[in-house]
């Protein structure tokens, strides 16, 4: 029996007429509608950061079911109006399930290629996906952190995310992979991976990636790949352009050519991005975090490829919040179901 369950937020401030001048963190974010069909669904919007950011709105999505099988389908749409900042993450591991019964049949993966050759594909579990899309207004923060997804053996996961940003929002936004279930010794021999992130900036591609996988193909066991390592973690950092032009004190548009400020405004973006990787990897360096961080002259990415999960997400929550110390001057703040 498959499921198919979608699930729509929005998010606004409190009202002032000021509000294109408040920074994100002094302004109440409201979870403003929520909508939802099927298992797909949030609680209350809850509010943990400390004095200064108080109105920086966090939320839990669920999804009872604990797991997405073959079949599924899980659609998520985000809206975020004018000076909002949500910090929306899972209370646990994502689960993509295999076919029942068969995902602990081969828990070590064997040497004989004859073997692997001989399960056949209806063995697969069916085509599952997850669809979100979220669009952010100006001067929006968006922190999507979901907990890790757990791929079985035999899982067919399909998995893609797309955000469209205005010039002056940002976003933090990570995904974790790990591919076997650990506790049961189980690995990734039969399958298929595929994930996909798309990040826009006023309707212009500034992130593309994507990895499609099957099980067997040589991208797990390649120097080049994961060299026959069972987690992989990506973590986009989108920085705000209002933010980069308050930084670099540049002139205002009408006084340049438009050729001119486009010009400038890119140089200062690189600028700032090389300021923000200088000191996430002397963060790195200091506390000896099992992570690479380099940028594409338009968003940060830290990357991940080993074997211990938890330090993967520990590795990364240092990382978001220096970046949040660093772009916005907001104290830290661990969302307490990380730790239960």
């Amino acid at each position: 029996m498959s499921w198919a369950s979608s699930l729509t937020l929005s998010f606004d401030t409190v009202k002032r007429t000021d509000i294109a001048k408040i920074a994100a963190a002094t302004a109440k974010t409201r979870l403003s509608h929520r909508e939802h069909t099927g298992a797909l669904m949030v609680q209350r919007a809850l509010y943990p950061e400390p004095r200064g950011q108080q109105g920086i709105c966090h939320i839990l999505m669920l999804y009872p079911p604990a797991g997405i099988a073959g079949g599924d389908t899980l659609t998520i749409e985000l809206h975020l109006d004018n000076g909002s900042h949500a910090v929306i993450t899972t209370p646990g591991a994502g689960k993509w399930y295999g076919n029942d019964g068969v995902s602990q049949k081969h828990k070590a993966r064997s040497d004989d290629n004859d073997t692997h050759q001989s399960m056949s594909q209806d063995k697969i579990a069916a085509y599952a996906s997850q669809h979100l899309q979220a669009k952010l207004a100006a001067h929006v923060r968006l922190e999507w952190l979901p907990q890790e997804s757990i791929i079985y053996n035999e899982a067919n996961m399909h998995a893609v995310s797309r955000f469209d940003l205005a010039d002056s929002s940002s976003l933090l936004t990570w995904e974790i992979s790990v591919f076997g279930r650990q506790a049961y010794d189980e690995q990734f021999l039969q399958g298929r991976y595929h994930t996909g992130l798309n990040i826009y900036r006023e309707g212009k591609v500034i992130v593309a990636e994507r990895v499609k996988q099957a099980a067997q193909s040589r991208w797990f066991t390649s120097s080049l790949g994961l060299a026959d390592q069972h987690i992989y973690g990506s973590f986009w950092a989108v920085p705000s352009l209002s933010d980069v032009h308050d930084n670099a004190a540049l002139p205002a548009s009408a006084a340049q050519s438009d050729e001119t400020a486009l010009a400038t405004m890119k140089q200062a973006l690189a600028r700032y991005l090389d300021n923000t990787i200088v000191a996430l990897r002397h963060m790195i360096a200091e506390a000896r975090l099992p992570v690479y961080c380099t940028h594409n002259g338009q968003a940060i990415n830290i990357r991940y490829i080993g074997s211990d999960v938890r330090g993967c997400f520990e590795a990364f929550y240092q990382i978001r919040e220096g970046l949040r110390h660093h772009w916005w001057q907001l104290e830290p703040c661990r969302p307490r179901i990380w730790d239960t």
